[in-house]
């Protein structure tokens, strides 16, 4: 019997270093449910225009294709008689090295790297003028967000910038545009959530496609329309109150008079004299969010308009009417509504997890808006003690800006935010304009776990199967490994969770320090991090791709009795199987299981050996 043991441990090592020789030439993946692999183009393959991607697949229905984790490029296939295929148009992607991916889950899949040369170097600029209908500036503030973008024709891929409307009018560049025809277009994103909601957002798009070759290129003018119910508004006067050239005429201000001083609603009168004009162009501090547009082709001399002096803090403003740049009047008004040092924030603040436990009562909370421009903060303090379901905390004369909102449990009692201290910021600036307004933040602790791989794991493939928990809502977990321990450069992955789970692949083919190092989970809920570490060993020093480290080489084992092997392997096997042979042609054969770079396997049933 150890004759046959001896035997069999030999042929084991054999094959499965043979499996694993093929499994690091070819590529694939494999799991309890499947295996894929990428069988064209070959790996390190330079590729250019449409190219089709194809491959075998094993026990899956489907799987998905991406380049680049690329969602505009992501593809679900079929897996039809152990095939599948997919085309790719590369004109989409910038010339240079692109990671190509088959996968069915986080332990199903394949990758290559190709390299896409079509001309696209860097891109190029596309520049787009944007103006807006009239009426849309009562609709939005300054700070409202402007999203200009090129939608590729072929694909639908977006590429865009994000503006703010306060730098209205203009044109707007949007870089790196590969060559192609697109849909150039641009929405003013009222709800700040990032995406365009037809039928709220303030929207447009050129009146005819772009074509990019090889240069910068210019398209045709956006309007922005003003959605109203079911309708756009049509033939409505030019925002800017734009007049015949060579307007002539007078203009006076008549009410209010100049040292005036107001409240509530003010009503504007002025009068024309001699004038050839059409509109009136009406603003309060030069403010184009105050701009109005008075028609007076049909109104004799007289014209007037109101306006809203709550919206405004306490103090001299300049009212001005013109209709050029040369014939205008202003008068100077003081406002006095109260509105003396600016407004008030409320910031509902809540736990995202149990922090009770790690703070008292007095524990410090801290409340403020941030100048995202300067970084200079307005602070209010609270204790802990008064937070509860329903915590709402006031921050007082707040001037007129957009802000970045925030709070922080200070656990040291240092009246500064600090690593260890409970923090966290609101999803979205927030803009204070002549009214008070409202932020939510959540305070997050130090509550995303790895729970996968146990400290000290023996990690002997170039991946990581990796997961954890998580105690809050997170934008996004990422998981890290310096490439050298002595540098900052590192080797990252997206994980992907759901229900305080979270799960993850590493690829550490580029870590060269074998022994003993760190990995990291990052958590980010707005613009807060939280993270977890545990320590690893790296050992892929088998020099066959494989060992046996049960039963030792020589062991005995008793007639009939059961067999438990174990050992390592390093690489990425698609299985690992072991047999018993006795010489005489009988045998018992076993498949593997095998994670993290060990395997194990259990011959029971060895009655057909002798």
């Amino acid at each position: 019997m150890k004759t046959m043991l001896l035997r069999k441990f030999s042929l084991l090592g054999v094959l499965v270093f043979g499996l694993l020789s093929i499994v690091a030439t070819g590529g694939g993946g494999t799991g309890a449910s499947g295996s894929i692999s990428i069988s064209s183009p070959a790996a390190g393959a330079t590729v250019s225009g449409v190219i089709t991607v194809d491959g075998r697949c094993n026990l899956i229905d489907q799987l998905t294709v991406v380049i680049d984790n690329d969602a505009f490029s992501r593809q679900v296939v079929d897996c039809n008689l152990g095939r599948w295929e997919a085309d790719f148009d590369t004109t989409r992607f910038q010339d240079g090295d692109h990671a190509l991916v088959a996968y069915a889950s986080d332990t199903v899949r394949d990758q290559i790297q190709i390299t896409t040369s079509n001309g696209n170097a860097s891109g190029y600029t596309v520049t787009v003028p944007v103006s807006l209908a009239d009426g849309i500036y009562d609709e939005i503030d300054q700070y409202t967000p402007l999203f200009v973008y090129a939608k590729r024709v072929s694909t639908g891929l977006v590429t865009g910038q994000r503006f703010t409307v306060g730098t209205f009018p203009g044109s707007f560049d949007i870089p790196n545009v590969l060559n192609g025809a697109y849909q150039i277009g641009a929405f003013l994103d009222r709800n700040s959530n990032l995406v365009l909601d037809t039928g709220w957002d303030f929207e447009g798009t050129a009146g005819t496609q772009l074509e990019v070759s090889n240069g910068d290129a210019i398209s045709d003018n956006v309007e922005l329309s003003l959605f109203d119910g079911d309708f756009n508004h049509d033939g409505a006067p030019d925002a800017d109150g734009s007049n015949p050239a060579g307007v002539t005429g007078s203009l006076s201000i008549s009410q209010p008079s100049d040292g005036a001083v107001v409240s509530g609603t003010l009503q504007v009168v002025g009068s024309l004299s001699a004038s050839n004009a059409d509109w009136v162009t009406v603003s309060i501090d030069g403010n184009r969010f105050t701009q109005q547009v008075v028609d007076v082709s049909g109104v004799g001399t007289e014209w007037r308009t109101s306006f809203d002096t709550t919206r405004l803090q306490d103090g001299e403003h300049v009212i001005r009417a013109d209709i050029s740049d040369e014939i205008w009047d202003q008068v100077i008004v003081t406002t006095d509504n109260g509105n003396l040092q600016g407004y008030t924030v409320s910031v509902n603040v809540d736990l995202a997890s149990d922090i009770y436990d790690e703070i008292d009562v007095n524990t410090p909370l801290f409340v403020y808006v941030q100048d995202p421009g300067t970084g200079a903060r307005q602070m209010a303090r609270f204790t802990s003690g008064a937070l509860d379901a329903d915590s709402t905390f006031d921050i007082d004369n707040v001037p007129n800006n957009a802000y970045t909102v925030g709070a922080f449990l200070d656990r040291n009692n240092n009246g500064v935010e600090d690593a260890g201290d409970y923090a966290g910021q609101a999803a979205d600036l927030l803009t204070v304009w002549y009214a008070d307004a409202t932020a939510d933040v959540v305070l997050i602790g130090n509550e995303v776990h790895i729970t996968t791989p146990a400290p000290l794991t023996e990690i002997r493939a170039n991946y990581i199967d990796m997961a954890g928990t998580y105690t809050f809502q997170p934008d996004e977990i990422v998981v890290l490994m310096r490439i050298t321990a002595a540098t900052y450069r590192t080797t990252e992955a997206t994980a992907d969770f759901n229900n305080g789970e979270w799960s993850a692949q590493l690829d550490i083919t580029d870590v060269t320090d074998e022994g003993d190092r760190q990995l990291h989970v990052k958590a980010r809920y707005g613009v807060t991090w939280k993270w977890d570490t545990v320590w690893v060993n790296i050992d892929r020093s088998f020099p066959r791709g494989i060992d046996i480290s049960q039963p030792v080489d020589g062991a005995s084992i008793g007639q009939g009795e059961a067999i438990s092997m174990a050992g390592g392997y390093y690489g990425v096997p698609q299985s690992i199987d072991v047999s018993l042979e006795d010489g005489n042609g009988g045998s018992v054969d076993a498949q593997a299981s095998f994670e993290n770079g060990s395997w194990t396997a259990l011959l029971a049933d060895l009655s057909s050996v002798q």
